[in-house]
């Protein structure tokens, strides 16, 4: 067993194989653990029947899921997004798998250089103080392994979708909640689930919703960037 530290939560984790331990291994503190979490063989076992992955692999992915469920009792989500910060302030590109998350991410730093740190390209924590959102990295975070042990108020997420052009536009409500929670582990119990969606709808409140169609190219992170310069020029 080992204790890591995301969200500013102690997590325990009892595990089975090494893979899990050197994964998070950036994350790993001596501090009293405040849940733990651990996966059964009957868990990894049927993560691995059905993504055909080995079981050192699956087992963090089982072990990732319960601590996503269980973090809403400290007013925290994951959500399916890559995660920078741009100039101190923190912005998530969430989608589907496969729609280019972690690609605008990494454009971004590209485009914008040092002013960019991508925190996290896959599965991002947030957490509300009551006030602000805050997102972490986390070492679960996708193929590239993009992923910083830090933390950014989150400003505003914008949904991507696959796209010739490049265009941008503030999203609707009912389009904001339905794009959100397609892009959320929910938690199980339901007196959690009450808290969670308190959770979610004050995020619809607080921050900035885009749709952003775009491709893989520069102009895409330009024509983010410039809507979020419009904004801040209508405040």
């Amino acid at each position: 067993m080992f204790n890591i530290k995301i969200a500013d939560i102690i997590i325990g984790i009892r595990n089975k194989y090494d893979f899990v331990r050197i994964l998070c291994e950036d994350y790993i503190v001596c501090e009293e653990p405040e849940i733990i979490i651990t996966a059964t063989d009957n868990e990894i076992e049927e993560e691995s029947r059905n993504n055909h992955s080995p079981k050192d692999y699956c087992e963090s992915i089982c072990i990732y899921r319960k601590i996503c469920r269980e973090i809403i009792k400290f007013n925290c989500f994951m959500l399916h997004a890559s995660l920078i910060s741009f100039d101190g302030k923190g912005y998530a590109f969430s989608a589907p798998s496969g729609y280019g998350k972690s690609t605008h991410a990494r454009l971004w730093r590209g485009y914008f250089g040092s002013r960019v740190l991508i925190l996290n390209g896959d599965k991002p924590i947030i957490k509300y103080d009551g006030k602000d959102f805050y997102a972490f990295g986390t070492p679960w975070c996708g193929k590239e392994n993009d992923n910083i042990n830090t933390s950014v108020i989150l400003k505003s997420i914008f949904f991507i979708e696959k796209s010739n052009i490049n265009l941008v536009c503030k999203s609707k409500p009912k389009e904001i909640t339905s794009k959100l929670l397609e892009q959320i582990i929910f938690p199980l119990h339901k007196n959690d689930m009450i808290n969670f969606m308190s959770v979610v709808d004050s995020l619809i409140k607080t921050l900035d919703f885009y749709s952003l169609k775009c491709n893989i190219s520069f102009e895409a992170v330009k024509t983010a960037y410039n809507i979020l310069g419009s904004d801040k020029n209508d405040d």
